[in-house]
């Protein structure tokens, strides 16, 4: 990928990726690029989860969302935590921001997408003087978990939880 430079206030650009905000018209396109990439790997049954992913609206009240746009097309999104007082932070702790709900179309994974979104949040907390960054993923999200390892991101089982029977949540901090 190519080097990011701001292109306006809350978006970065590289060589293929602008990574900014939602216009309020996008937010129904933001919640399908959500909900498909979860079901990408989860299956069609998201149970309660897809109603929060759809939720743009909703998580952009606590919380900051970014989409990653290529040629024109919303391919990806991220929610940025900023405050452990939110209440989307999850295990976040006094001055760290969290990285939740990161969402790739499958037809874009592997392609630096999510790469992109993270460094974009990586960033933000860097410019606000935030001490790390925390995140969770599925146990079974490899790619993902290979994505993180490759940031610097290093596992924190003290954090790791179950949000339901089923699925089963590591985490991961970068220390800034």
């Amino acid at each position: 990928m190519g080097a990011r430079a701001p292109c306006a206030p809350g978006c970065w650009l590289n060589a293929r990726v602008e990574i900014r905000p939602p216009l309020p018209s996008e937010f129904d396109a933001v919640g399908d690029v959500a909900v498909a990439a979860y079901a990408g790997f989860y299956g069609p049954d998201l149970a309660g989860y897809e109603t929060p992913l759809r939720d743009i609206a909703g998580r952009m009240r606590a919380a900051d969302v970014l989409v990653a746009v290529v040629d024109g097309v919303i391919v990806g999104t991220v929610t940025y935590v900023a405050e452990a007082s939110s209440p989307f932070a999850e295990h976040q702790r006094d001055g760290e921001a969290s990285i939740r709900m990161l969402a790739v179309l499958p037809a874009h994974s592997r392609h630096g997408i999510g790469r992109a979104l993270s460094l974009a949040c990586i960033d933000r907390a860097r410019a606000e003087g935030k001490r790390a960054v925390i995140l969770h993923a599925d146990e079974g999200m490899a790619a993902s978990r290979a994505l993180y390892e490759g940031l610097g991101f290093r596992r924190d089982p003290g954090r790791d939880y179950r949000p339901d029977r089923v699925t089963f949540l590591v985490a991961y901090v970068l220390e800034l």
